[in-house]
Formats: structure tokens, C-alpha cells, sequence
């Protein structure tokens, strides 16, 4: 073999050898650490909106049929409780927007107990029969009453939005 052909072969594999050096290094780099503390930076924003619909007054299962049949239009959510672990992939609440809260609240109630296999509610018992739960720990919490219809649209989305129910959540 020639001189210059032995030169080309070792400079290549030096060439070949600092690439493979450099990306190995890459791996390491410390932007991926920076992107796991903006991606928890952005979970606990998002769980904050979680804890707040936990502080909401809640009803439970059993004090539906005791509602007030008074109508009014809002944002209300319905999660398994008692808590919700914000920390969780998967957070088990459901955001609707209403005309008429307490009718909606009633149907959905019936629509569990009448166990609708061809609906969100089909999710909301698969996911209580999977944790153990069962009807006695829903909650359904008013978030917002009284929204001008033209901004319940808006404020459905920001809590959709905020709360990640969407990805996290029943809305899907």
C-alpha cells in the first residue's frame, strides 16, 4: 500500500473518530436538563389549575337529586376523588360547558348510573372500575356561573387550556 493511501485511511478514521467523540459528548449536553425544568416548570402550572378545581365546592354523587332546580349557564368539572394527584400522567376529570348546570349535572349522573358504553362516560367507569373506585367518590365542582355566552367559549378553552384536560384528562 502506498504512502498516501495509508495517510487518507488514517485521516479518515481520526475524522470518524472525533464525530463518534463529539456526539457521544452530545449526549450528555446540558440543554436536556434544561428542557426537564421547563417541562416541570410547565406541569406544576398546569397542576395549579388542578388544585383549584379540588378547592371548588364539590357535590357528590348522592346530593345530585337534592339540587336546586334553578337554571344557569357556567363551566363545571367532574373528577374521581377525594384528591387528584396533580403529579399523575393521567388526571381523571372531565370539563364541561353548560346553558343549564344542574340539568347537565343530573344527566350525567344518570349516564353513568345507566352505564353508557358509547360515550366519555364509558372512560369515566372503565377508569373507576380499573382504580377501585366507585360512584361515591365523583365530584362535580362548579368552576365558573353566570358566563355571558359569548365568552363561555373562551373560558372553556382556558380551562381546558390550563388544566391539560385535554391531553391529561376525559376530553378528548
Amino acid at each position: 500500500m502506498s504512502w498516501w493511501l495509508t495517510t487518507i485511511i488514517i485521516l479518515g478514521l481520526l475524522i470518524g473518530l472525533g464525530l463518534g467523540v463529539w456526539g457521544f459528548m452530545n449526549g450528555f449536553d446540558l440543554r436536556k436538563k434544561d428542557y426537564k425544568k421547563i417541562r416541570q416548570e410547565k406541569i406544576k402550572n398546569n397542576n395549579q389549575t388542578v388544585v383549584e378545581i379540588q378547592k371548588q365546592d364539590f357535590i357528590l354523587f348522592d346530593q345530585i337529586k337534592s339540587l336546586p332546580k334553578k337554571k344557569f349557564n357556567g363551566i363545571y368539572s367532574l373528577y374521581v376523588g377525594p384528591e387528584i394527584n396533580e403529579n399523575d400522567f393521567f388526571i381523571p376529570v372531565y370539563l364541561v360547558k353548560s346553558f343549564n348546570v344542574i340539568e347537565d349535572i343530573v344527566n350525567d349522573s344518570q349516564n353513568l348510573i345507566d352505564n353508557k358504553r358509547d360515550s366519555v362516560y364509558a372512560e369515566i367507569i372503565e377508569y373507576l372500575e380499573h382504580q377501585n373506585k366507585n360512584f361515591d367518590d365523583l365530584r362535580w365542582s362548579l368552576l365558573e356561573a353566570n358566563i355571558d355566552s359569548s365568552e363561555i367559549n373562551d373560558r372553556f378553552d382556558f380551562w381546558l387550556k390550563n388544566s391539560k384536560a385535554k391531553e391529561r384528562g376525559f376530553n378528548k
